[in-house]
């Protein structure tokens, strides 16, 4: 399986991701063809890389989707089978919800904004960060 890469364009200041090995990072610089990211090491300080090419995307899994406050719901509450659904409040009207698409083998989300109006899908930690300061206007806060 090959890493994804990720594009300059694509990646915002405070985006997390991992260097090479899976050490997690924030952007705090972009430059054209750099990207500054200071990575917390294993014994509590801190490495740089500004090589765009030693860096990967994370994932979107549950445990992401909680460490940023959305709520997992049963689809259906009487066939849980169906699977699940997760929800966050951003306002008292607004709601953004996240479903995996049925038989997507890739771990990729449906991202819908309540109520409904249009959907996006992704599937790395960054593009939802990057989504919900888009439609919010605010950095999605993760709990580590």
């Amino acid at each position: 399986m090959t890493t994804p890469k990720i594009e300059p364009n694509e990646l915002r200041i405070g985006n997390l991701v991992l260097d090479n090995q899976n050490r997690q990072g924030e952007i705090f610089i972009i430059e054209p063809e750099k990207v500054w990211v200071k990575l917390k090491t294993s014994i509590g300080t801190s490495a740089y890389i500004n090589d765009i090419g030693q860096i990967k995307p994370i994932s979107l899994t549950p445990d992401w989707l909680a460490k940023m406050g959305f709520a997992e719901n049963l689809l259906d509450k009487y066939n849980p089978s169906e699977g699940v659904y997760y929800t966050k409040e951003i306002n008292d009207k607004k709601y953004c919800d996240l479903s995996f698409i049925d038989g997507d083998k890739n771990g990729i989300f449906e991202v819908c904004l309540f109520p409904y109006t249009d959907h996006f899908r992704y599937q790395y930690v960054h593009q939802l960060q990057n989504l919900f300061f888009a439609l919010c206007g605010q950095e999605l806060k993760i709990t580590i």
